[in-house]
C-alpha cells in the first residue's frame, strides 16, 4: 500500500476505533452520587423504575414519583403531582426541586444543609447512615409527621398526608445514591420504605437511561453528532485528496543517486564524442573500484569483491568479475590523449556504460 493510501486510511481507522473500540457507558450512573445501584436494588426487590428527564405531562401512571434535586417543574406539573397524590400516589422530594412559580418546596418545610459530618439518623424500624447533617425546619402543619430524625430531635425526613396519598420530603438525596448502599442499614431502609412492589418514576436529569450503550449510539447523540460528522467529512476529504487515483499514475521522480548515474552516462557520451572514452573510463573505473572497496572491504581480492557485488545486485558472478577486471585494467593503464581507433572508443564507451549501470545497482541495493 502506498504512503498516500496509508495516509488516507488514518482518519477512518481513528473513527472506527473511536466508535467501536471503547466503552462509552456514561460514568455518572455508576459513580458514588449516581443511582444505577439504587435502581438495581429496586429491580431485585420487584419494583419497576422508570426514568424521566422531561417535565411530567398529566398525572403520572405510577405508584410513586421521586423528584431529585435536578428536577425542573412548571406550575402545571406541580398541579398534576397534587392530583396524583390526592388520588393515592406518593410523591418523594429529595432535597428540593426548582419550580417556575418561585416556590421551591410547595409541600415540604424549608431545609438547611449542615456540615459534612457523617452520622446516624433514626426511623421507626432502625437507623440510617448519612454523610452530612442536613435538616428540615419543621413538621408540616396539616397531617404531617416526622419520618427520620437526628439524635437531637431535628428532622431529616417528613411525611404529609394529602387526600389518599402523601408527600414525603427528605433534606437531601443522600439515601438515594450508590454510595448510600455501602451500609446495610441504608439497604434495609429501602426495604422498609418500599415494602411492596411498586411502579416508581424517577425524575432526574442525571441518570443512565438516556445514555447510549453503544459507541455508534453515542456518536449519534446531539452532543456528539457534529463532531462525528466533522470526522467523517475529514475522512472523505483526505480519501479524495490522497486515496484512490482518478487517472494514470505518473512516474515518480528518481532520487539523487539515480540522477548521478544518469549524469555519469551523459558525461561518458560527451567523452565518447570527443574521442576520449578511454580517459573517462580510466577516471570513473578508479573511482568505482575505490567506492566498492570502501563499502565491501579494502583488502578483498578482486574475485571476492566481484562475488559480493554479484550477491548484492543479483547479477551473475562471472559477468561482474569480468567487468571489474576490465575496470581494474582501465584504472591501472595510462589513457591515451585521444582514442584514435574507433573500435577502441566503442569498447571503452560500452565498458563505461556497463560499469555505471553496475554502480547504480549497488547503490540501489544498499539503500
Amino acid at each position: 500500500m502506498s504512503r498516500a493510501r496509508r495516509a488516507a486510511w488514518v482518519p477512518l481507522s481513528l473513527l472506527v476505533v473511536g466508535l467501536l473500540g471503547c466503552d462509552t457507558t456514561w460514568p455518572w450512573a455508576t459513580s458514588p452520587s449516581g443511582r444505577a445501584g439504587l435502581r438495581a436494588l429496586w429491580a431485585d426487590a420487584g419494583h419497576t423504575s422508570t426514568w424521566r428527564a422531561v417535565p411530567i405531562v398529566g398525572s403520572p401512571e405510577a405508584d410513586m414519583v421521586v423528584l431529585t434535586p435536578t428536577a425542573r417543574l412548571h406550575p402545571d406539573e406541580v398541579r398534576a403531582l397534587a392530583r396524583f397524590a390526592s388520588a393515592g400516589g406518593t410523591v418523594v422530594m429529595l432535597g428540593g426541586a426548582d419550580f417556575a412559580n418561585g416556590r421551591s418546596r410547595p409541600w415540604c418545610p424549608d431545609r438547611s444543609e449542615g456540615p459534612a459530618a457523617p452520622g446516624l439518623a433514626r426511623y421507626r424500624e432502625g437507623s440510617v447512615h448519612l454523610p452530612r447533617r442536613s435538616t428540615l425546619d419543621e413538621v408540616p402543619q396539616f397531617g404531617g409527621h416526622a419520618l427520620i430524625t437526628w439524635p437531637d430531635g431535628s428532622l431529616y425526613a417528613t411525611e404529609q398526608i394529602v387526600g389518599d396519598g402523601s408527600f414525603i420530603c427528605f433534606a437531601d438525596d443522600a439515601l438515594f445514591t450508590n454510595v448510600a448502599l455501602a451500609w446495610d442499614d441504608n439497604v434495609a431502609f429501602q426495604g422498609w420504605f418500599l415494602p411492596e412492589p411498586s411502579r416508581i418514576e424517577l425524575i432526574d436529569r442525571n441518570t443512565d437511561d438516556p445514555t447510549p450503550t453503544t459507541a455508534l449510539g453515542a456518536a449519534a447523540t446531539p452532543e456528539m453528532l457534529p463532531l462525528s460528522l466533522h470526522l467523517l467529512l475529514l475522512f472523505v476529504v483526505v480519501a479524495l485528496a490522497r486515496g484512490a487515483r482518478f487517472g494514470a499514475p505518473r512516474q515518480r521522480a528518481e532520487d539523487s543517486r539515480q540522477a548521478f548515474a544518469e549524469h555519469v552516462r551523459a558525461l561518458g557520451g560527451l567523452y565518447a564524442r570527443a574521442q576520449m572514452a578511454s580517459h573517462a573510463l580510466h577516471v570513473y573505473a578508479a573511482w568505482a573500484l575505490e567506492h566498492l572497496r570502501a563499502r565491501y572491504g579494502r583488502d578483498l581480492e578482486l574475485d571476492v569483491l566481484a562475488a559480493r557485488v554479484a550477491d548484492r545486485t543479483g547479477r551473475a558472478r562471472a559477468e561482474v568479475t569480468d567487468l571489474l577486471r576490465s575496470a581494474a585494467a582501465a584504472a591501472a593503464a595510462r589513457p591515451a590523449d585521444a582514442d584514435d581507433a574507433p573500435h577502441a572508443a566503442l569498447a571503452s564507451g560500452a565498458t563505461l556504460e556497463r560499469l555505471a549501470a553496475l554502480m547504480d545497482e549497488t547503490t540501489r541495493g544498499a539503500r
